[in-house]
Order: C-alpha cells, then structure tokens, then sequence
C-alpha cells in the first residue's frame, strides 16, 4: 500500500461517520449527483456481471464441438403455469422423463423434453385431473395407469 493510501485510510478511519453524512446530505439535496452515482452504479454492474445464456436457458455441452441450448426447470415451470415442485414430483412419479443434472446439480430439459412435458401438463388440464390434493402418490399411480392406457 502506498504511503497516500495508508494516509488516506487512517483519516478516512477518524472521519468516517462525518464524511458520510455530508456524502447523504449531498445526495438527497442535489439530484444530478443522485442521477450520477446511480449511473456509475450501473456501469460498474454491467462491466463486472459475467457475460450470461438468456435468463432461465443454459448451454449444455453434448459433444466435443456441439452444445445445446436447455430450459432451466424454473423457465420450464413459468413456460408451463405450474411450481417446479410439481415437476420434480412428476420426475418422482415417472411421469417425464428425468432432465439431465449438470455439475452444478441442477435440472436442465431439452427442447424435446420440454415438449413432452407441455404434452402431459395439456392432458392433465383437459382432462382436470387435479395433482395438488391429500392422496397426491395414490392419484399420480391411477394417472400413469391412465396415461399408458391412452398413449
């Protein structure tokens, strides 16, 4: 450290509370300083934020020179209307197959998968089978029963 930074550090360590209350004062009188620091705020967010997939989508490497773009359970529940709960459970029951879980352990499903899934959650809502009461285990059997029936 410096000799102008260690100077600097044990004033600021005397001064510390009477510097920030004129900073405080400072930025709730004068809006232009406000506007500014909040502007550098941001600048500063984006220039350290890691470059990033589209929220809720990540890529997932299948090959040597290939990846694929995959759904995040939590996009997939929004995409759907329904908890990610209830789709870990449906993973439980074997009703969709299960999504590949990367190194982080998290659940990413493939387009195809996704559209298997929306699939099954149309069928359960046309034909009102309801997958939120008491004797969930018991009414997820009779609906895999029905399912292999039908398909």
């Amino acid at each position: 450290m410096r000799a102008q930074e260690k100077k600097f550090d044990r004033w600021y360590q005397t001064n510390r509370d009477e510097h920030n209350r004129k900073r405080r004062e400072q930025y709730a009188k004068d809006p232009a300083r406000r506007e500014k620091a909040r502007r550098q705020a941001r600048e500063y967010r984006e220039r350290t934020r890691e470059p990033r997939e589209k929220a809720g989508f990540v890529r997932v490497q299948v090959g040597p020179d290939r990846s694929v773009l995959c759904w995040r359970i939590g996009k997939v529940a929004d995409y759907l209307g329904r908890y990610t709960k209830t789709l870990r459970v449906w993973e439980s029951a074997g009703l969709i197959p299960a999504p590949t879980v990367r190194f982080d352990h998290r659940r990413v499903y493939t387009e195809e998968q996704v559209s298997l899934i929306a699939a099954l959650s149309r069928f359960l809502k046309k034909n009102r089978y309801v997958t939120h009461k008491s004797n969930y285990q018991k009414k997820l059997d009779r609906i895999v029963q029905k399912i292999q029936e039908e398909w």
